[in-house]
């Protein structure tokens, strides 16, 4: 099959919201679906296996789960972002350990990297000599059995507003990918600027795109065929199916 999920039936084969998709070691298909806390597994013909995980504090099972990261020793990692911790399984979904002790929350968008590491996001906020709050989005590289860092590759500030009853921190948000050979990608997102930059896996940049990119208005051609897409994914109440 070339299309694994049904809007309805089978509840194995039905996804809330799929956080992350990626594939073992072996071929197989891993899906990560958020709203059911659940790690799926397909053979690489789409058929079901099983899963794994639920809602739960069993050091098995997940608050809010967003990304995954299969290994080359046939494991793969589960980031449970609001659980703060990195889950272990084995590629037929047994569990076998879990990582604790990250700062409030565990890395998410996580990735393998050759060696047997992993890349991941997180977030970082102080106060400076003045008093002052201050944070970053960070990417960071991870053993596979410790919350400790090895290393930064790349630091975006966060935006940070005083409120009378409070503080609004708003991040620019980090996106980020890794080629097969190790090479790190991390770009923010912007309306404003094309941005990429590049690390070997060691730190050492190997690249940097930036460049100002301008906003093109929609033609009417598009802006109707938007319209008629939305109306195809809409009930007659207006409700998205």
């Amino acid at each position: 099959t070339d299309t694994i999920g049904l809007l309805a039936g089978d509840n194995d084969l039905v996804f809330g919201e799929i956080a992350d998709v990626s594939a073992t070691s072996s071929g197989r298909i891993l899906i990560l679906d958020s709203m059911k806390s659940m790690v799926s597994l397909f053979s690489a013909e789409g058929e079901f296996i099983g899963s794994a995980g639920g809602h739960g504090e069993a050091p098995w099972e997940f608050s809010w789960a967003t990304s995954m990261a299969p290994m080359a020793d046939g494991t793969f990692l589960v980031s449970d972002y609001a659980g703060s911790k990195v889950v272990i399984f084995d590629d037929t979904l047994g569990y076998q350990g879990v990582v604790t002790g990250f700062e409030r929350i565990a890395p998410a968008g996580i990735a393998p990297l050759p060696d047997g590491t992993y890349i991941g996001r997180n977030s970082q906020l102080w106060q400076d000599d003045s008093g002052q709050l201050q944070g970053e989005n960070q990417v960071m590289r991870f053993p596979p059995d410790s919350p400790d860092h090895l290393m930064q590759y790349f630091a975006s500030p966060m935006y940070i507003t005083l409120l009378d009853d409070g503080i609004d921190v708003r991040p620019a948000a980090i996106r980020t990918a890794v080629s097969p050979g190790g090479t790190v990608f991390c770009t923010v997102s912007s309306d404003s600027l094309f941005e990429i930059h590049a690390f070997d896996m060691d730190g050492e940049p190997v690249f940097r795109i930036n460049e100002p990119w301008e906003r093109i208005a929609k033609t009417p051609e598009e802006i109707e065929e938007e319209g008629t897409v939305n109306a195809l994914q809409t009930d007659e109440d207006g409700n998205r199916i």
